[in-house]
């Protein structure tokens, strides 16, 4: 009976049938309750579910489960069958997420287990490496920078039971060793990572001198390698040392362009220098002299950047190295534009946007040929290349250059979650302007799972509930933020004239604001130059004043109501109004959102200067580089708090512009001083005698405040924006 049922799970898992299966499990589970130990062997029951888990672990879930309750219920004996039912219950226990904590616990609770058993005996060795190795499977999710640090303790169970059993498997040791000092690192345990790396160095070059530099080149990245390590090591290993180690610096301290060239410059030179005296073979050469250039990309250095370009020697053997190659001449191409790189004119547009374009053609054909780092490195470069398009006049000109990124990396299953979970939110943005909200939401829905630390699930539910506000429309809005939120996804939406937009806008300030806002806005409405007398433009600025102070009591009293969310549907009303040129609307909005400024900003320091820029240009922590930067300040802003920071940076520029059509309205230009309304110059003597009026230097006055306050904000937009290094800010 054994032998046969085990033929009928060989034949079902080999033709992947499921209903054979299924059948095959109800006859091992009739022969089960008759509870005859002749009947029946247990070790089946483990037998049936690895079965399961291979042709279809979602679909066979309460089969897996049951069939393991069988097992464990017939008290089986301590076997190697035991430590595969453990292995089973770690299947069903696989987190989908970094969020899935729970799950992590509990997968890592049963590999543990498996590991503990598999040591005691050298018989079930090989038990320690499968757990091991399907540990790795498992939680991948979390054996990334950002998440690493939560998979510390079962990385360093499983390095120890490996080491101990002395697997001949150095290579697999190697990995899961690095990955263990990874996580070792990103949890502060320094002391301890610098152990582990000098004992994963000294392991590499005994047993696997092969793995030496990809070893070297990444902990040396994060400043573990000292220079003792690197004692008797060829020249190809000190200069990978060397250019890790310069990233490792410019990562943590400041350093100026100078002597970031001046550094890049003698690595160069060392490269070519061992090349022309035969110390470094071509293929070597290459490779080091390719990574040079994508840091001198990075840092803006364009002419050492043409420098490793042309020091590369061709014909290259190998295709991935010729692609990787393709993808820095097309970001080469934009760093030769030097400080118009940042620009908007329409010619630099276009040189971007064909950078785009080649860069793309070589991202389609490298996902053909080449391998996964490979068409890794092509995404986070078309990515960069990207950036400065994802402003929402011009992002819709990137959408199919979004698209290839999110799919490529998704045919990959790669480990640069935050940079996919980046691109679907931007991808999500542009599908909202094209109004294919279904679309939008897929993409929220993917960055939402896909946001290793929660840094952007602020942002992605505030988007997802303004869609589901759109779209469920015989849903009435409950809060008074859904209300505003629905009215404004209208606005949005639909194609008004600006007469018609006014009052939408209106109703959206008046359900935020219901006290001041409509009343700010109708004293902005009246034209002193339609006044009659002074007495008028007294009251006038009487009455300006007391809107901004009753502004702010409101807002004071509301202090406490979800404010985040009030924050982002004040500026989403500004911009909106802005976009559209309804100026009494954005004066008015972006002063109401420039309220929360302490909450929502970051302090700049008093004397800032121009900081040396030193990566392509992001959003809101976007990716830099195809490794993940690590170590950073504790001053560091999260991505949400960035995100809220270059908010207020724009809208302090809403706010001075829209300052600057309201003296417009008073037909005064920036920079000059008022004039008399038309009816009181109709008669000179008129003129004369209202020039030295209270009334008047009063009103003289409070038109230089508002001069004085409209340059404020430009200054305050911009030394923010300098701050953050958001060089799009400070150039729009």
């Amino acid at each position: 009976m054994d032998q046969y049922i085990r033929s009928q799970l060989l034949s079902a898992v080999n033709n992947n049938d499921n209903e054979k299966l299924t059948k095959t499990y109800q006859k091992i589970k009739s022969e089960g309750h008759k509870g005859s130990a002749e009947s029946l062997s247990p070790d089946l029951f483990v037998i049936c579910a690895e079965s399961a888990i291979t042709i279809n672990l979602v679909r066979n879930y309460d089969l897996i489960e049951e069939a393991l309750t069988f097992y464990l219920a017939l008290k089986p004996k301590e076997n190697q069958f035991l430590a595969r039912s453990y292995l089973c219950h770690a299947h069903l226990h696989k987190p989908a997420s970094t969020r899935d904590l729970d799950k992590l616990e509990k997968c890592s609770g049963y590999i543990l287990k498996t590991i503990d058993f598999g040591k005691q005996n050298s018989r079930y060795y090989f038990l320690v490496v499968n757990a091991s190795i399907l540990f790795w499977k498992l939680a991948r999710p979390f054996l990334v920078l950002q998440s690493i640090h939560h998979v510390v303790n079962t990385l360093g169970a499983i390095v120890k039971a490996l080491t101990a059993i002395d697997d001949h498997n150095k290579k697999w040791l190697l990995n899961v060793s690095v990955s263990y000092i990874e996580s070792l690192y990103k949890n502060e345990q320094s002391d301890l990572a610098t152990k582990e790396t000098q004992a994963a160095i000294k392991l590499a070059k005994s047993k696997c001198p092969e793995q030496l530099s990809e070893i070297i080149c990444k902990l040396s990245n994060y400043g573990l390698v000292s220079n003792s390590d690197m004692t008797n090591l060829p020249l190809n290993l000190q200069i990978i040392y060397e250019t890790n180690t310069l990233k490792s610096k410019l990562r943590s301290t400041e350093m100026d362009s100078a002597k970031i060239s001046k550094t890049v410059g003698n690595i160069t030179k060392k490269i070519l220098d061992g090349k022309g005296k035969g110390d470094l073979d071509p293929d070597t050469s290459n490779d080091l002299l390719l990574e040079v250039l994508l840091i001198a990309l990075q840092y803006r250095l364009p002419d050492l950047a043409q420098k490793c370009l042309d020091g590369l020697q061709k014909p290259f053997t190998d295709v991935n190295f010729d692609f990787r190659v393709k993808f820095a001449e097309a970001d080469l191409c934009v760093k030769n534009l030097g400080d118009d790189e940042q620009s908007y004119k329409k010619s630099i547009l276009t040189v971007r946007m064909k950078s785009i374009s080649n860069c793309q053609e070589t991202l389609v054909a490298s996902m053909k040929h080449c391998d996964s780092s490979t068409v890794q490195s092509g995404c986070v470069t078309l990515w960069n290349l990207c950036l400065p398009m994802l402003q929402h006049n011009l992002r819709h000109q990137i959408v199919a250059p979004l698209k290839l990124i999110s799919k490529a990396l998704e045919d990959l299953q790669s480990m640069l979650v935050l940079l996919r979970c980046q691109v679907h939110i931007e991808l999500a943005k542009c599908y909202q302007d094209q109004q294919k909200l279904i679309e939008a939401l897929e993409n929220f829905n993917k960055a939402l799972n896909l946001d290793p630390d929660g840094q952007y699930k602020e942002i992605i539910m505030y988007h997802m509930k303004c869609i589901n506000l759109k779209t469920n429309l015989y849903k009435k809005p409950d809060t008074i933020e859904e209300k505003a939120g629905f009215l404004l996804e209208q606005a949005k939406s639909a194609k008004h004239a600006k007469t018609n937009l006014h009052p939408i806008l209106l109703k959206v300030g008046e359900y935020l604001a219901p006290n001041t806002f409509n009343w700010g806005i109708k004293e902005l409405g009246e034209n002193s130059q339609n006044c009659a007398s002074l007495m008028v433009l007294k009251d006038k600025i009487t009455k300006y004043k007391e809107a901004k102070e009753k502004g702010t009591s409101e807002m004071n009293r509301l202090a406490e109501v979800n404010t985040h969310e009030r924050f982002i549907l004040w500026a989403d009303v500004a911009k909106l109004a802005r976009k559209e040129e309804v100026w009494d609307v954005a004066l008015t909005a972006s002063r109401f959102a420039l309220w929360f400024e302490e909450q929502f900003s970051t302090p700049v320091p008093e004397e800032d200067p121009v900081p040396q820029r030193k990566s392509t240009p992001s959003r809101a922590g976007s990716i830099r580089s195809e490794k993940p930067q690590v170590k950073e300040s504790k001053n560091k802003m999260s991505n949400l708090d960035k995100s809220n920071a270059i908010l207020m940076a724009e809208l302090n520029f809403i706010y001075a512009e829209s300052l600057i059509f309201f003296m417009m309205q008073e037909n005064i230009s920036l920079g000059e001083g008022p004039k008399l309304p038309r009816q009181l110059v109709e008669c000179e003597d008129e003129l004369v005698r209202h020039i030295d009026y209270p009334q008047w230097e009063a009103y003289d006055a409070w038109i230089k405040e508002i001069q004085e306050e409209c340059i404020e904000h430009f200054i305050k937009g911009g030394k923010q924006g300098m701050h953050l290094k958001e060089w799009w800010l400070v150039n729009n």
